[in-house]
C-alpha cells in the first residue's frame, strides 16, 4: 500500500524535503515522519485528521466491551482498535484512514460501519496490548485448543462411510475441524458459516441469532478444511463450481447431533454453512412465553381438531415452539405423526419424516399417507404450497389437529397469505383455530446485566424513555464469563397471538377481504402486537431496547411514537384547527433554512422551520400534527452519515413522510436510504423549483 500520501502531506507542512523510506510500511513511514517533523506523533496524527476531515482519537471516548467485536489478529494485522460501539457503528482508532481493505475487513469482522478516529501507530499498539488481554471470542479456538484436545474421548464426527474422534485426531486440518464443531456446542451456535472474506478467510457461528467472528484464517487452509469435510460427508472434493448440499453426525458423550451442510461457490473462493440441528434434549418443554400468552397456548391446545399456525421469518423459532406444543400433547393415548424437510427434532413417542422429493416423499404425498395412519396429531413442517395448504385445511375439518409454520409477517397476513395459495375462506374460517406469530430477541444476561443510571444512558434508550409514559429502570447488557462478555444469554420470544372466534370466522365467511374489519375485530379482541410484547419485556429488564429495535426494526419507533401521542391525545391537548398541511423543517443552515420556509408559507404551508433534531423531537412530543418533514443531513460538527443515523435515530419512530436534503458526493447516505425507510431525497444545491415539485409529490402520495 503506497504511503507517497502521508509523506507528500507532512513535506507541504514542513515546507521541506523529508527523506524517508517511502517503500516501508505504513507504520514505519510514520515513525520517520514523526521524528523528523516539528509535534511529533501528535502532529502528524492532526495533518492526518485534518487532511480527512476525521477527529482525533481521545481516551475519554475508550468502551473496553468493544473488543469483542474485532478479534485480536485482525487488530494486528490492521493495525486499527475499536474504540466504541454505538450498536450500528462501531468507532475504529487507526492511522491509515487510506487503508480501505483495513476498513472493508473490520466492517466485516464487526457487522457494524466504522466511524474512524485517527491515532498513531504507537498510541494503537498499546491499546491492543492492553484492551486484549483476557481471553477474547476472536481466539477462542486458539485459546481452548489444549482445553479440549486429548480429554473428550467422545467427542467426533461421522460420514456415510468415514467418521473423525477428536481424541485421536491426527492431522491439523481433521483437528481444526473438530475444534470448530466442539466450540459451536459449547456456545450453543445454530450456524457455522466459513467463508473468504479481505484478505483471508473467516469462521463466524450464530449464536442467539447473531453472528460472531470466532477465527480467522488463510484462503489455503479454508481449502483444505473444505475438502477434508467433504470427504467425510461423501460430497465431490474436486467440485467447487456448483452448491452441494450434505449431512454429518456429531457424536458427544452426551447424545448425538446432526449437520446439515451446505457448500456455495462465491467471489474468492467457496462459503460452507454448517446448521446444527436440535435433539430431543434441546427441546426441553419450556417455551418461556410470558403467562397470559402461555395460558392462550395451553387453552388452544385442548382443541381436537382444527389447524394452529406459528407463523414469523426464518429463525424466529417457529419449529421449536410447535414442538413445545407436540410434547404437551405426546403421550401413550395419541396418535402424533410429523412431516418436515428435514426432521429438526427428534421426539421420542412421535412418527417423524422427511421429505426426499427424489424418493417421491413430498409433502402432499406423505400427508396423503399419513392421512391413512389414524392419526390423531399431525405437525407439518411448513405449507409451502397450494396442495400442501389444502391437504393440512382438510386434514384439519376431518378431526385432526394439525400443526404447522407459515412465513407470513404478522398472524392476520395468514388469512391472505392462505388464499393466495388457492384456499377458500370459508374453508380457512371452518378450519383455523389459532395464529401465532413471533420474532426471537436476545435476553439480557442475568449474571451480569446492570439498571443505568441517567448519565450512562444511550440515545436510544433516552428516546425510549422520553416517549415511555411510566419512568422504568432500563438495564444494559455489561458482559462477563457467563455470556462471553456478550451481555447476552439465551432468546426470548416476542409474540402476536391471535385467537379466531366466531365474530372473525363470520367476518371471513362474509367478507374475506375485508382486512380492515378483521384487524379492527382483533383489536376489539385485545390482539397484543410484536412491540407491546417487546416493550413489556424491557419494562422487566428482560432485554434492551438496542435488541428489540434490532428484531423488529424502525416499526418499533414508529409503533411507541404512535402510542405515546394516542395517550397525550387522550389527555386533552390542544390542537391547532386550521387544515392546512403542516409541514415541519430541520436545517442547520440559516440562510437555507429560512429561504425554504419562506417558500413553502407562501404556497398556504404551515411551516415550523428547526434547527436540529432534538428541537423536532420535543415539537413532535408536544403534540403538535406533522404531515411531512423536511430534513437536511448536512452539518458542521458532523459528517453526512453520522448526521444522518443521529437524524434516523432520534426521528425515526413517527413514521411521518420525510423528504431528505443531501450533500453533493454523499453517495454512502444515497445507498442507505432505501435500507432506512427514506421517503423521498434532493441532491444539494436545490432550486425552489425541485422544493416544490418534491414536496408536492411527496404528499400526493402521502394520501393515495
Amino acid at each position: 500500500m503506497t504511503t507517497q500520501w502521508l509523506i507528500s502531506l507532512a513535506t507541504d507542512a514542513s515546507d521541506q524535503p523529508l527523506d524517508v523510506d517511502a517503500k516501508a510500511p505504513f507504520a514505519v513511514v510514520f515513525e520517520q515522519l514523526s521524528a523528523k517533523f516539528p509535534g511529533g506523533d501528535a502532529a502528524i496524527c492532526q495533518l492526518i485528521a485534518d487532511a480527512f476531515g476525521l477527529p482525533l482519537f481521545e481516551n475519554s471516548a475508550l468502551n473496553s466491551k468493544s473488543v469483542r467485536l474485532v478479534p485480536e489478529s485482525i487488530a494486528q494485522k490492521y493495525g486499527c482498535y475499536p474504540v466504541a460501539d454505538s450498536g450500528s457503528h462501531v468507532t475504529l482508532a487507526i492511522a491509515n484512514p487510506a487503508d480501505d481493505e483495513a476498513i472493508q475487513a473490520i466492517n466485516f469482522a464487526a457487522g457494524r460501519t466504522a466511524d474512524l478516529v485517527i491515532a498513531s501507530p504507537s498510541q494503537i499498539n498499546h491499546l491492543i496490548e492492553t484492551g486484549y488481554d483476557h481471553p477474547h471470542q476472536g481466539n477462542a479456538l486458539d485459546t481452548q485448543t489444549e482445553a479440549h484436545g486429548q480429554g473428550d474421548t467422545g467427542f467426533g464426527v461421522r460420514g456415510k462411510n468415514v467418521s473423525s474422534k477428536l481424541a485421536n485426531a491426527g492431522a491439523p486440518t481433521e483437528k481444526l475441524f473438530l475444534l470448530i464443531l466442539k466450540e459451536a456446542l459449547n456456545l450453543n451456535v445454530s450456524d457455522i458459516h466459513i467463508q473468504p472474506f479481505v484478505g483471508g478467510a473467516a469462521v463466524r457461528f450464530r449464536v442467539d441469532g447473531v453472528m460472531r467472528q470466532i477465527k480467522s484464517m488463510s484462503i489455503a487452509v479454508m481449502s483444505h478444511l473444505f475438502r477434508h469435510i467433504k470427504a467425510i460427508a461423501d460430497l465431490d472434493t474436486t467440485n467447487a463450481r456448483t452448491p452441494q448440499d450434505g449431512r454429518l453426525t456429531m457424536t458427544t458423550e452426551s447424545g448425538q447431533r446432526d449437520l446439515r451442510l451446505s457448500f456455495l461457490p462465491a467471489e474468492g473462493g467457496e462459503r460452507l454453512v454448517i446448521r446444527l440441528l436440535a435433539n430431543a434434549a434441546d427441546t426441553g418443554g419450556e417455551m418461556n412465553f410470558s403467562t397470559n400468552d402461555h395460558r392462550i397456548i395451553t387453552k388452544t391446545m385442548q382443541i381436537t381438531s382444527g389447524i394452529i399456525l406459528a407463523t414469523g421469518p426464518t429463525g424466529s423459532g417457529k419449529t421449536t415452539t410447535l414442538y413445545s406444543m407436540l410434547k404437551m400433547l405426546n403421550h401413550d393415548t395419541t396418535n402424533i405423526l410429523s412431516v418436515e424437510d428435514p426432521v429438526e427434532i427428534k421426539m421420542r413417542g412421535v412418527s417423524q419424516t422427511s421429505v426426499n422429493p427424489a424418493q417421491g416423499l413430498t409433502f402432499p404425498a406423505v400427508l396423503r399417507s399419513m392421512l391413512r395412519q389414524d392419526p390423531d396429531v399431525i405437525l407439518v413442517g411448513e405449507i409451502r404450497d397450494g396442495e400442501t395448504a389444502e391437504l393440512a385445511i382438510r386434514a384439519a375439518l376431518t378431526g385432526h389437529l394439525v400443526l404447522s409454520t407459515l412465513h407470513t409477517v404478522d398472524a392476520l397476513s395468514s388469512i391472505s397469505r392462505l388464499v393466495d395459495l388457492g384456499i377458500s375462506p370459508i374453508l380457512i374460517a371452518d378450519a383455523l383455530r389459532c395464529v401465532l406469530n413471533q420474532r426471537l430477541v436476545r435476553q439480557l444476561c442475568q449474571a451480569c446485566k446492570s439498571a443505568k443510571t441517567e448519565d450512562q444512558l444511550t440515545e436510544t434508550e433516552r428516546l425510549f424513555l422520553s416517549l415511555t409514559n411510566d419512568s422504568p429502570t432500563i438495564f444494559g447488557a455489561v458482559g462477563c464469563s457467563s455470556c462471553r462478555n456478550t451481555g447476552y444469554l439465551g432468546r426470548l420470544p416476542i409474540t402476536q397471538i391471535w385467537e379466531i372466534n366466531e365474530d372473525a370466522r363470520t367476518i371471513l365467511r362474509n367478507d374475506p377481504h375485508n382486512e380492515r374489519a378483521l384487524k379492527e375485530e382483533a383489536d376489539r379482541r385485545g390482539l397484543r402486537s410484536l412491540f407491546e410484547s417487546a416493550k413489556d419485556l424491557i419494562l422487566q429488564g428482560a432485554t434492551s431496547v438496542d435488541e428489540a429495535v434490532r428484531v423488529i426494526g424502525n416499526s418499533f419507533w414508529q409503533a411507541l411514537g404512535t402510542e405515546y401521542l394516542e395517550v397525550r391525545e387522550q389527555g386533552s391537548i390542544e390542537k391547532p384547527v386550521k387544515a392546512t398541511e403542516k409541514l415541519l423543517l430541520v436545517i442547520e443552515d440559516d440562510i437555507l433554512r429560512r429561504r425554504i420556509a419562506s417558500q413553502l408559507e407562501a404556497m398556504d404551508y404551515v411551516v415550523t422551520a428547526l434547527k436540529d433534531s432534538e428541537s423536532a423531537k420535543t415539537h413532535i412530543a408536544s403534540g403538535y400534527p406533522v404531515d411531512l418533514m423536511l430534513l437536511d443531513i448536512e452539518s458542521a460538527s458532523a459528517t453526512p452519515m453520522s448526521h444522518f443515523d443521529t437524524l434516523q435515530s432520534a426521528l425515526a419512530y413517527i413514521g411521518i413522510t420525510s423528504v431528505l436534503l443531501i450533500p453533493e458526493g454523499a453517495t454512502e447516505v444515497e445507498t442507505l436510504l432505501e435500507l432506512h425507510q427514506a421517503t423521498d431525497w434532493l441532491t444539494k444545491p436545490v432550486s425552489d423549483e425541485d422544493i416544490t415539485r418534491k414536496v408536492v409529490s411527496a404528499l400526493h402520495r402521502r394520501h393515495l
